[in-house]
């Protein structure tokens, strides 16, 4: 024990009161933070059984989309003498927004003249 302050040693069991208060506080907080959590861990695990559900639904959904794309194309090569379907690109659709832009920026002004 520390005499000039009244403090007893670590190991003693006869601790001030304020130390158990302490404790008590600092307990009270911990099941308090441990009870949030796992009112909010709850909550999250339905949300991520639920994306999981939706994630394996669509997984189904693109192997079924995958099955019936290679079907279309065996049709498609049957019917054409094994040639493959054409190939949609990119720089096609760009060109199709371009065209229609282009389009509507120089029709768009002529509108306005005519009315």
């Amino acid at each position: 024990m520390d005499g000039e302050k009244n403090i007893p040693a670590w190991q003693n069991p006869d601790q001030p009161p304020y130390v158990l208060e302490l404790k008590e506080a600092a307990e009270h907080d911990i099941r308090r933070l441990v009870e949030k959590w796992h009112e909010h861990d709850r909550i999250l695990k339905g949300k991520e059984e639920q994306a999981q559900k939706f994630r394996d639904e669509a997984d189904q959904r693109k192997e079924k989309a995958k099955d019936e794309l290679e079907k279309a194309v065996d049709a498609y090569r049957k019917a054409h003498d094994g040639n493959d379907p054409p190939a949609g690109t990119d720089a096609r659709l760009l060109g199709y927004w371009l065209l229609l832009a282009f389009l509507f920026i120089f029709e768009f002004p002529a509108l306005l003249h005519n009315s």
